[in-house]
């Protein structure tokens, strides 16, 4: 579109067309990005400590369990079994799973632990009722601050496009404008022609 620009006699019509054709692309570049996912939030350093936290609740779990798997009273060995499968059912390597199937993966195992009558006797034998209410609240946790960065980053994004595209939706008619107009005053001669067939 420069070139043909170029091709214009006219030398204050050259400078109102580029100024507009400058605000435009000035416009698109700011609207551009927007399209893209961001990735940077307010909730991002506070999702990551919270993942980390439910992944140590996580360990510090199997590693009970695993102690107890030795311990000297048979009770207690056989309790420890019993939610070994629990957990090895649910995958010994949960801290390494993406963010929404680890949620669902610990969600699963909570459900399992508190809900069956088999494993919350097992869990209460091996003293583990406060690992996994802190298995519990931890992921409770996690889940509340990746809503809250979904819905901020869903917000920000679409008011941002929202206002930004009527922006360039006015410069780009505003370009039109004045090149529909410089085009009528010169009988639509070239490089007008040729201008227009761009847009």
């Amino acid at each position: 579109m420069r070139e043909i620009i170029h091709h214009i006699n006219d030398s204050p019509v050259v400078q109102k067309v580029q100024q507009e054709l400058n605000e435009l692309e000035a416009g698109v570049a700011v609207l551009s990005p927007l399209f893209k996912i961001q990735r940077g939030s307010n909730f991002t350093k506070a999702i990551e400590q919270a993942d980390f936290r439910r992944d140590a609740a996580v360990k510090g779990i199997n590693m009970q369990i695993n102690s107890y798997l030795h311990h000297y009273e048979a009770d207690k060995q056989q309790a420890a079994k019993t939610l070994t499968r629990v957990m090895k059912h649910w995958g010994k390597n949960v801290a390494e799973k993406n963010y929404m199937e680890e949620s669902a993966v610990i969600s699963a195992i909570v459900r399992n632990l508190t809900t069956q009558q088999t494993y919350t006797n097992a869990v209460a034998a091996i003293h583990l009722t406060d690992w996994v209410d802190e298995l519990q609240k931890a992921n409770q946790n996690f889940n509340d601050l990746f809503l809250d960065r979904v819905g901020e980053l869903g917000a920000k994004t679409k008011e941002r496009m929202r206002s930004k595209r009527l922006e360039v939706n006015k410069l780009y008619y505003q370009l039109r404008d004045c090149l529909m107009a410089h085009a009528y005053i010169n009988d639509h001669s070239e490089p007008y022609t040729k201008l227009i067939a761009v847009w």
